[in-house]
């Protein structure tokens, strides 16, 4: 069970309050990895954005300056492929499907025109 405190923001359109819970992306995988038998696969999926993109680095940026620096190991292709790389031999990517992101009225961190993928990570 995790006990993080899950910071709240204020979206700056609707003044809705949204909660963002901090990555444990690792945390899991690590407890995968504890409870997984003996060359049993991890099979996870994940939703990323290429780490070079100009949203992207406005993530981290936006992240960083909200207290949560490190949570875009969540959907940063390179960081997330690296986190499963510290605990698998092997990271087997498939890509489900890709595309461009488009815009929303109430985005928080603009991504429009960015490219993203779902993909299925099969760690072993």
């Amino acid at each position: 069970m995790y006990t993080n405190i899950i910071p709240i923001l204020r979206c700056p359109h609707c003044g809705a309050e949204l909660e963002i819970i901090e990555s444990r992306t690792e945390d899991g995988i690590k407890e995968a990895v504890r409870v997984l038998k003996p060359g049993a696969p991890l099979v996870n999926s994940a939703v990323y954005m290429d780490e070079t993109a100009d949203g992207a680095q406005g993530v981290i940026r936006f992240l960083g300056e909200n207290g949560m620096a490190g949570a875009e190991k969540m959907f940063i292709r390179r960081e997330l492929l690296a986190v499963y790389g510290r605990y698998f031999p092997t990271v087997q990517e498939k890509i489900i499907c890709e595309g461009t992101a488009e815009g929303a009225e109430a985005d928080l961190i603009p991504c429009a025109g960015e490219w993203f993928a779902n993909a299925v990570l099969i760690a072993r």
